[in-house]
């Protein structure tokens, strides 16, 4: 009766050589040879077998050992062999590669999880496997106390290491333990499979909006649970997923893209959502064109919205306009956006004195020459004092598909430039406040950014098409130092069956995790829908009240330019703001 393994030491104790030697087992039930005997053995010779005892189910198993040597099996031994199930497993990892159980189907019930214990240092995103699944059931039950996404932790030469168990690892039938660090993927967020991600945007109770498209769910915006499962309270239903999705602070949502209708009701390329999905119909800004591609509220409550269009409201309005929170338009705003053809608006951010940064794919702003990139004011007049110029390859556009605006002004640009005022920027950039280049922050990327976020500890998170930056290994997504040199101990592994690989939204969440949306199969190993959560460096969000209010993020928390505070006294049903800052 033994735990998980026991040798026995087999010994020639006559004169002439013991040959054909063999062991087999009959009615396994759990146990296994891992070692056999040698074939042969000399007069006075020994050899080793060693035999495993891993059961995949709870309970007393019996098995029997068989020893034969000679010619005809003149030699046989039986020896009884008997283990109970559910003693403690206690895997053990030689290297990275090892896979500890492979087999058809697996059981996990009733069985305690004893130590881990390593025999290398694991690297940042190490993903081991304990057990491998080679049939098309998945893994039955949870060791005891070891749900999905709980933890595991173990010490190698001094030094500490937590991993995350999986169920859902590899094929998505494997049991996997993956490295504890930023850019790891939270094995415990399991949205739908079959989801294809246009966009995403995290509310305030930690639930997710995302546009994308299913077979069984539709096209359009779902909303997904913290744990990544379906929440089916809200849905809105258009032709296309939106391109962008901006929550606002009454907890409506805009939805802008290439749709034409919103839950049956016209609506070109532009909306506006109640919390549960339904449409808020006096809302109807009248785009006519292709698509709005972003929305931006700014400090002033209005809300401007860029992209390809021509009208709204029955104004004339080429890609770039100011409305109301109602959606009427502000006739007091004009900015036309202009290239050879229609010029695109991709990226809108505000500054904290209220001038607002467009990027796009573009050559004129109001009659003024802009190279794919502005400043205006909120009445839409060119700062004539900014004026970058982005240029590219003739195999290659310089549009700006997105902005970020730092705490100190600077501002980051990500597209597909490859030179910014005459200096080599590969489709990222840093400008000072006043549209000259930072020349100490000069990143490479091998394709095209498409997103951009900021933690409060300065580190810039960087999504979109690339497959490498700096010429490392990130594909889709990677973490910069406040210079511009690449995060080296960021760097989860998105892959895809597919040539064709993306990530289009990398939003920063309120505990500073990230939620990643595109075009992937995979993160680190584990095969997941195209939208998955990546835990991150440690973060702390802290508010002291005493003779003033101080709101507090560190860590991995995403940088915020401006906030306010607001205070309910009727169980969160009506928010008064009683504080704001930059």
């Amino acid at each position: 009766n033994f735990a998980r393994s026991i040798s026995l030491l087999v010994t020639n104790t006559g004169l002439p050589d013991l040959n054909a030697v063999s062991a087999t087992i009959n009615g396994s039930s759990g146990f296994s040879i891992s070692r056999n005997p040698a074939g042969s053995i000399p007069p006075l010779g020994t050899s080793v077998l060693t035999i495993e005892f891993l059961p995949t189910t709870i309970g007393n198993r019996s098995a029997e050992l068989n020893i034969t040597a000679g010619e005809g099996n003149a030699l046989s031994i039986s020896i009884p062999l008997a283990g109970t199930g559910a003693a403690d497993f206690s895997p053990t990892f030689a290297t990275p590669q090892d896979i500890l159980i492979s087999q058809g189907n697996f059981e996990a019930t009733g069985i305690a999880f004893g130590n881990l214990n390593l025999e290398f240092a694991p690297q940042p995103g190490s993903v081991l496997t304990l057990v491998e699944v080679t049939g098309e059931e998945p893994i039955q039950g949870r060791f005891d106390g070891l749900p999905d996404g709980s933890r595991v932790g173990t010490v190698f030469n001094g030094v500490s290491y937590d991993f995350v168990i999986g169920y859902h690892g590899g094929s998505g039938n494997d049991l996997i333990l993956t490295l504890v660090g930023p850019g790891v993927i939270d094995a415990g967020f399991h949205p739908p499979a079959g989801l294809s991600v246009y966009s995403s945007a995290a509310q305030r109770d930690g639930k997710i909006l995302v546009g994308c498209s299913h077979p069984d769910l539709g096209v359009g915006v779902i909303r997904l649970n913290r744990d990544g499962s379906h929440d089916p309270s809200f849905k809105a239903v258009l032709e296309s997923p939106p391109e962008c999705i901006t929550l606002l602070d009454d907890d409506t949502i805009l939805i802008s893209g290439y749709f034409n209708t919103v839950n049956g009701v016209a609506r070109n390329a532009l909306a506006k959502l109640r919390p549960d999905g339904s449409l808020v119909e006096s809302f109807n800004a009248r785009v006519v064109g292709t698509a709005v591609y972003r929305t931006l509220p700014l400090q002033n409550g209005k809300i401007l919205i860029g992209g390809y269009f021509t009208s709204v409201g029955g104004l004339s309005r080429a890609s770039l306009a100011l409305l109301g929170s109602d959606g009427v338009v502000d006739t007091g705003f004009t900015a036309n956006i202009l290239s050879i053809s229609q010029g695109w608006v991709y990226a809108l951010s505000q500054q904290q004195e209220g001038k607002i940064i467009v990027g796009g794919a573009f050559s004129s702003v109001r009659g003024v020459t802009r190279h794919h990139l502005a400043r205006i004011s909120e009445t839409g007049a060119v700062d004539l004092t900014f004026n970058p110029v982005l240029a590219a390859s003739s195999s290659n556009n310089a549009g700006v598909s997105c902005t970020l605006i730092q705490p100190d002004g600077k501002i980051i640009i990500g597209g597909r430039f490859l030179d910014v005022s005459g200096v080599p920027r590969h489709r990222l950039a840093r400008l000072n406040q006043d549209g000259t280049l930072d020349l100490g922050f000069a990143p490479k990327a091998d394709e095209a950014v498409v997103c951009l976020g900021m933690q409060a500890d300065g580190r810039i998170l960087v999504a979109g098409l690339f497959n490498t930056i700096e010429g490392a290994k990130r594909r889709g997504i990677a973490r910069l130092h406040s210079d511009g040199s690449l995060d080296a101990g960021f760097a989860p592994a998105t892959d895809s069956s597919s040539a064709f690989m993306r990530v289009v939204s990398a939003e920063i969440l309120h505990d500073g995790n990230v939620i990643l949306g595109g075009a992937f199969g995979s993160v680190s190993g584990v095969a997941i829908s195209p939208i998955a959560k990546l835990r991150n460096d440690p973060s702390e969000l802290s508010l002291e009240v005493e003779e003033e209010l101080r709101w507090l993020g560190t860590g991995s928390v995403p940088e915020l330019l401006s906030t306010h505070l607001e205070m309910s006294e009727d169980g969160g049903r009506t928010w008064t703001v009683i504080a704001a800052g930059n």
